[in-house]
């Protein structure tokens, strides 16, 4: 995996863990802002219409926190957070499909010979070995540890041992 793969990782890990601290307080006051009076269903349109009663302090309050004098309607952005999260989960579902499509197949990641077959194997060889294999011709489908063994058997002088 590259760095930069995993510094990614580590950043939605990190940001997932601020948002899931940080968003339940942020809808209680929501909700407590609404419980208020104001309204919580969306449309940006003014903060009154037909029908309904003026809160100048809620718009006092909104127009102090946004800073734009054009307020913000909590319904709005609620619903906005809730399709952030509905895009992000969509996201990272199409990401972990393309992780399992990467993924080798069960059972088939290559395993270390162990040597069998060549010479002298049944001295130096591990049948049992479920190491990776090296990849290179030369290494005769071994991992480095079999490899190692077989070079080391082959540097040692034989005198008539019973094989």
């Amino acid at each position: 995996m590259s760095n930069r793969t995993n510094a990614q990782l580590a950043a939605l890990n990190t940001i997932v863990a601020e948002l899931r601290k940080r968003t339940p307080a942020a809808l209680a006051h929501a909700l407590a802002i609404a419980a208020d009076g104001y309204p919580t269903l969306g449309g940006s349109g003014g903060h009154g219409g037909k029908n309904t009663i003026s809160d100048p302090t809620a718009n006092a309050a909104l127009n102090r926190t946004t800073g734009t004098g054009t307020g913000y309607r909590i319904g709005d952005q609620v619903q906005l957070l809730e399709q952030c999260l509905r895009n992000a989960a969509a996201a990272l579902g199409d990401a972990l499909t393309i992780v399992d499509r990467l993924q080798p197949a069960p059972g088939a990641t290559p395993r270390c010979s162990g040597g069998a077959g060549l010479d002298g194997h049944l001295h130096w060889g591990d049948p049992a070995c479920t190491r990776v294999p090296d990849g290179r011709p030369s290494r005769h489908g071994m991992c480095d540890a079999c490899h190692n063994r077989r070079d080391r058997w082959g540097r040692v002088p034989r005198t008539g041992e019973a094989a």
